[in-house]
């Protein structure tokens, strides 16, 4: 036992003596990936992102990383704080750094820690363009006038050494005199003009003609360094606006780079004017001329150019003069790699650039390998593990993106890699093969290259099994989205005819990639993508793609789709009905194949991510070619045989036609819909991307109709809002497509006239925005021929709209002259299409004349990868033909999208309709009878109301003392009973006088005076003098004590003057005082400041009284139940069933408004939409009345309801409610109640009259009789 232990002690032994380094050294490594070395540090542009790196290995444990910048002393510069990946970003102007810093043997201290072990390295760094930088906003030369002051801005100078919000520095601004004026005592050169960012330069100081140069000095407070700027100023006779030059995009500083746009913002120094033109020339040769200002250009081919602007405002014209300076690469160096051969994957390669200089640091230095791009740094050193190229390619690029190419070529031998899934995951084991353990270790290019070079010419199995490695990275930079985008790339190359199973291997990548871009957008980063690199992984996307367009799987043939939910099945619409029932899900129906282990929809859904994915990501390198393609540039143009694609700069200032690369569709962008996306978009300008396949990339998904046009995408970008990704548009965006279809025989429709009144109508069922194409074959005379949807054609639409067939044409001359009729489907759902055909005007028609016809229908389909199942659709786009006759679909849509057409035969049905029209319209007699009834009836009550107004008149008798009646009758009272069926009174009225007189009216109760609607004459023996006002009561007695007085006219019957007194109220034992208007008025104006509140309720009283008068003199009167004799009323029979044909008069007189005018043009049209009313009309007329009647009355009724609340209370309380009279003593001659019995006739009474301000003691309310 002791001699085996031995032997495997010696063993252990001997494995941990082969070993170079410990367990716990794994766990603690840790290396930068540059500035490794004191001479060899990494950069640092405090103004842009810098990346720092390390590599380092994990055991299996998480890793918490540590970082902190501190000087050679050790003073903390920045405190990064920790992270949970190896690397950090430095981000721009966060701390001040010192000038007397730089080669201090600054560095970077990173400290690694898994919970158990810890590890520590050191990156060094230093620092470039930490001086302080000076601006004056302006040109090399502006002009002002004698009498004019300019205010120069200095604002924009800024030191990069100190953060973005604490800049501190001071200013001086000093003038020199260079052509005349060299004594000047304003401008001198030995005193300080302005301190302050701003200056004033007066041109009143200045001699006209000459020449001044204003110089700024800038000083940082913070590192004492000093920037100068400065600009030359001519002083002119007369008015000048002085210009000021803004660098939009390759002009900083006045430096450019040739191989991009030039894009100025001129503006004015103060006010410009109201009328501004602007003209532009390059070396005095004229470019272009505008009026806002603005404008881009490419630059000359030379060192130097002289860009002149001038500015005609108001008629006062103004120049300025701008130099610009070629920025040429870095220059003067070269680049090595060691050793010269190798094995991919498993050589360590040390590359360096050396001897490269330029003006504008700090030199970027970009390594690619192939496509696989290292990352982007200042530092010139690499340790880098290869892929399989024949050379390693070096970007030198300056601090404005002036870039030079250097490429060293090496020698690799093709690595040993096993084949089969076994052998793979033995291979794996070894640490430097282990994919996962790389990525732990922040070695991700060369994880990248290792799973590439293992998935090479491997079955599916081994692919799953590398990429499973993959499981837990996350893209977090460019540099890596770009090496996924590479290795996804080389792999789709590689695998060979793409299946469903294949393609879900990539889902996982395209969705690390995808969630990586929307990180680097987010955060910015993609600003800093090169135009290399856009231009480099926009060809690996779209070559992926178009791998996937490839046709490369069969699936068995889908018979139809079905909804399948709680209760049973329900098949999908024949229009692809766009909405699913709730709590249902999509499922197959094979018809007799019933026995499949698998799926078409899992395999359609494998594709759909996977396409939608691609197209996501290049929408992605979109938003980067917004950063990178310019309005003037030259185009980012990417050709992969079946997909092509261009990236182009456009503004809103003009429109311009689009035609993609493949000739096969054509965009027309009008200025309008320009307008309208550079309004959604924001910015100065737009990046267009058009995108055209000449394969379907969707040809997995089960159409209903098969794609006849090319696969079409257009969208729009822009700098401002890069996270914008679907537009809605106000304005249309038209585009044609050419059809690729394989000629079919259509179905031939035939029909014939027999008549020249003779008129067929067709239908036919259109998706939404979908356009009918009806193309005549064959006609026996000449027809006028109509296409119309969403509302069907008359006669009078298709003599005026439609078109003529001429019977002089074959049909072979008809098809290649165009007879080809549309219309498009515009209503937001899909509806009917018509096509009407008749005889033309003076056609005879003697024996059976035949036409025949083909229907065709057009779609716009777009299909949202946003959506959550997305879909060819329809909406958003209408469909249209060529007007050119040529075949092509054209298409208008109000967004930007992915776009295909379809094209397919339909069929017609004819409306089940009378053919023969009307040369005339048949009277309806019955209607005619019914109307001169109704009219009249209206006659009748007409003069029979008018009868009553005017006849009566009942004389009134008053109960008079002995001496009383003797006298002479000085004054007449007219008593006018309101309107109400329930106004009447048969009690006892008592007028008193303000003398004291008391005069009682006494009335028969059988037949009463006091009706509705009925005025009473009543005269008393009494002298006008002593008549100022008078007071009105009753004593209850009668049947019908209730009673309303509207109004009493006081006449004087010796002069015959006369004065109306407005009463309008319920008049019960409480006298009511009665005034004659003009007295009433006087006393209400002596109110105090309530005047105008009393006022408006008075008028909203009033309004409700007339309302209640109307409805209870009208609507309540109900000829179905109840007495035929009304209250004291005379009303017989034939005067309510007068009032109920009345009723029903206005119910039909709605009917027949509704229905309006029907004549020659609109009875077909009515006569099919309000079929289904007619039959209902003629069969329930009397019904249908009744109906009518019975939901009038109940609309009323609740009108009633909702203008007086307290309706309903009042009539119930009526029902329940009891006669007070018996509770009541009277005394005749004065009207008053006995004090003992008050209180309990107001506990007694019923509830007021709710029409106005009432006087009731003891109503019983609404009678109903």
């Amino acid at each position: 036992m002791i001699t085996l232990m031995s032997r495997w002690l010696l063993v252990i032994y001997f494995c941990l003596f082969r070993v170079p380094i410990s367990l716990q050294d794994i766990c603690t490594y840790c290396k930068c990936v540059h500035g490794q070395y004191a001479d060899e540090p990494i950069w640092i542009d405090v103004g842009k992102k810098n990346e720092i790196a390390v590599l380092g290995h994990s055991c299996g444990r998480p890793v918490v990383y540590t970082w902190k910048a501190v000087t050679g002393t050790g003073a903390t510069l920045v405190d990064f704080g920790t992270t949970k990946v190896p690397r950090v970003i430095w981000m721009p102007f966060i701390v001040s750094v010192r000038p007397d810093t730089k080669g201090t043997n600054n560095r970077i201290i990173v400290t690694k820690s898994d919970g158990r072990t810890t590890g520590r390295c050191e990156c060094h760094i230093d620092f470039v363009n930490l001086d302080i930088y000076s601006h004056i906003d302006g040109a090399d030369l502006i002009s002002i006038g004698r009498e004019q002051v300019v205010e120069l801005d200095g604002s924009h100078s800024y030191d990069f050494s100190q953060p973005k919000n604490k800049q501190r520095y001071t200013f001086e601004w000093r003038c020199t005199p260079i052509e005349k004026d060299l004594n000047s005592q304003y401008c001198q050169n030995t005193s300080i003009m302005c301190t302050t960012p701003k200056c004033s330069i007066n041109g009143n100081y200045l001699a006209v003609t000459g020449l001044y140069k204003i110089t700024l000095h800038t000083t940082s407070l913070v590192t004492g360094a000093t920037a100068g700027d400065h600009l030359y100023i001519r002083v002119e006779y007369g008015t000048k606006i002085p210009l000021l030059l803004l660098c939009v995009h390759n002009c900083w500083d006045y430096f450019y780079n040739d191989d991009s746009s030039i894009s100025i913002d001129v503006e004015c120094i103060g006010y410009c004017g109201d009328t501004l033109k602007f003209y532009f020339a390059v070396d005095d040769k004229f470019i272009t001329t505008n009026s806002n200002g603005k404008v881009r250009f490419m630059p000359p081919k030379a060192a130097t150019f002289k860009f002149n602007f001038t500015l005609i405002a108001d008629g006062v014209d103004s120049v300025a003069i701008a130099t610009f300076k070629r920025n040429d690469p870095p220059t003067g160096g070269s680049c090595t790699v060691t050793p010269p051969q190798g094995i991919p994957g498993d050589t360590l390669f040390k590359t360096a650039c050396s001897s490269w200089t330029d003006r504008n640091l700090p030199i970027y230095y970009v390594l690619k390998a192939g496509n696989l791009l290292y990352d982007r740094t200042t530092d010139p050193h690499w340790e880098i593990y290869v892929p399989q190229v024949k050379a390693l390619s070096f970007r030198v690029c300056d601090s404005l993106d002036a870039c030079q190419k250097y490429e060293v070529p090496i020698e690799l031998v093709k690595p040993n890699i096993p084949k089969g899934l076994k052998n793979i995951q033995a291979y794996m084991v070894e640490p430097a093969n282990n994919v996962e353990r790389l990525l732990e270790g922040g070695e991700y290019a060369r994880a990248v290259v290792k799973a590439t070079l293992m998935m090479a010419e491997q079955p599916l199995d081994v692919i799953k099994h590398v990429l499973s490695a993959f499981k837990n990275f996350k893209a977090e930079s460019l540099t890596d989205v770009r090496q996924l985008g590479t290795m996804t790339s080389e792999l789709v190359d590689a695998i060979g005819n793409l299946t469903s199973e294949k393609v879900n291997v990539f889902n996982e990548l395209l969705d690390k990639m995808s969630e990586g871009f929307d990180k680097v957008i987010a955060n910015g980063d993609i600003k800093d993508m090169h135009k290399e690199d856009v231009r480099d992984m926009t060809e690996e996307l779209v070559g992926v793609i178009s791998k996937f367009s490839n046709k490369s799987e069969r699936f068995v043939d889908v018979q139809s789709l079905l909804w399948e939910f709680e209760g049973g099945m329900l098949r999908v619409a024949a229009e692809r009905a766009p909405l699913e029932p709730k709590y249902a899900q999509l499922i197959e129906y094979y018809g007799a194949h019933t026995k499949l282990n698998d799926t078409v929809l899992a395999a359609i859904n494998i594709w759909m991510h996977a396409i939608c994915r691609s197209f996501e990501l290049l929408r992605d390198m979109g938003v980067a070619s917004s950063h990178n393609v310019h309005k003037g540039d030259h185009g980012l143009v990417v050709d992969k045989l079946t997909v092509q694609m261009i990236a182009f700069g456009i503004d809103d200032t003009e429109a311009l036609t689009v035609v993609s690369l493949d000739y096969l569709t054509s965009a027309v962008l009008t200025q309008p819909m320009l307008q309208d996306m550079q309004a959604q978009l924001g910015g100065a300008e737009m990046t267009a991307q058009i995108i055209s396949f000449k394969e379907n990339p969707f040809w997995w998904y089960p159409t209903e109709h098969p794609i006849t046009t090319t696969v079409f995408y257009f969208s729009a970008f822009s700098e401002a809002n890069p996270t914008i990704s679907r537009i809605e548009l106000k304005v249309p965006f038209k585009f044609e497509m050419l059809q690729q279809r394989t000629p079919k025989e259509p179905p031939l429709l035939r029909g014939y006239v027999e008549a020249a009144e003779e008129m067929p109508i067709y239908q036919i069922r259109a998706p939404q925005g979908a356009a009918v194409i009806i193309n005549i074959i064959k006609v026996d005379l000449d027809m006028d021929v109509l296409v119309k949807c969403n509302k069907m054609p008359n006669l009078k639409a298709v003599r005026q709209e439609g078109k003529q067939v001429k019977l002089d044409k074959t049909s072979k001359d008809i098809i290649q002259n165009g007879t080809k009729y549309a219309d498009s489907n515009c209503a937001d759902k899909a509806d009917w299409c018509y096509l009407a055909l008749i005889a033309a005007k003076g056609v005879q028609i003697r024996r059976r004349a035949h036409y025949a016809f083909t229907v065709e229908l057009y779609e716009c389909l777009t299909w949202n990868v946003n959506l959550e199942n997305p879909t060819w659709q329809s909406k958003g786009c209408v469909a249209a033909i060529d007007p050119e006759g040529g075949d092509n679909i054209t298409c208008l849509c109000y967004h930007m999208s992915i776009f295909a057409g379809s094209s397919y035969y339909g069929t017609a049905e004819e409306l089940v309709r009378d053919r023969m029209l009307k040369q005339h319209l048949d009277v309806n007699w019955y209607v005619v009878a019914f109307y001169i009834l109704l009219l009249l009836v209206f006659l009748w009550l007409l003069l029979r109301t008018c009868d009553d107004l005017t006849t009566n008149h009942a004389k009134l008798v008053a109960e008079l003392s002995e001496s009383e009646q003797y006298v002479m009758r000085n004054i007449a009272l007219h008593i006018t009973t309101g309107g109400q069926w329930t106004a009447a009174s048969s009690a006892k009225i008592l007028i008193s006088l303000p003398s004291g007189q008391t005069f009682t009216v006494t009335q028969d109760p059988e037949h009463p005076f006091l009706r509705p609607h009925t005025t009473c004459v009543l005269e008393l023996p009494i002298h006008a003098s002593k008549l100022n006002g008078l007071q009105i009561s009753q004593d209850k007695s009668g049947r019908y004590p209730s009673w309303y007085c509207e109004s009493i006219t006081i006449v004087n019957l010796t002069t015959g003057q006369k004065q109306h007194c407005t009463v309008r109220k319920w008049i019960g034992r409480t006298p009511v005082s009665v005034q004659p208007d003009k007295l009433a008025e006087d006393v209400a104006g002596k109110e105090d400041n309530k005047d105008e509140k009393l006022s408006r309720a008075q008028k909203w009283k009033k309004f409700r009284a007339a309302y209640y008068d109307v409805f209870m003199a009208w609507f309540l009167f109900q000829p179905l139940f109840g007495s035929w004799h009304c209250g004291v009323i005379e009303t017989n029979r034939f005067v309510r069933s007068c009032i109920l044909i009345s009723k029903f008069a206005v119910i039909v007189l709605l009917v027949f408004l509704y229905f309006g005018e029907t004549n020659l043009d609109n009875y077909e049209a009515e006569r099919y939409n309000f079929q289904a009313l007619i039959r209902l009309i003629d069969g329930w007329f009397v019904l249908y009345l009744c109906g009518c009647y019975f939901i009038t009355l109940a609309l009323e009724l609740l009108l009633l309801l909702f203008v007086y609340p307290d309706f309903w209370k009042g009539f119930k309380r009526s029902a329940a409610g009891t006669d007070s009279n018996s509770h009541m003593k009277v005394n005749p001659s004065s009207n008053e109640s006995y004090a003992g019995n008050k209180s309990n006739d107001k506990s007694s009474e019923g509830p007021r009259n709710l029409s106005t301000d009432t006087n009731l003691e003891s109503e019983r309310g609404f009678m109903m009789y």
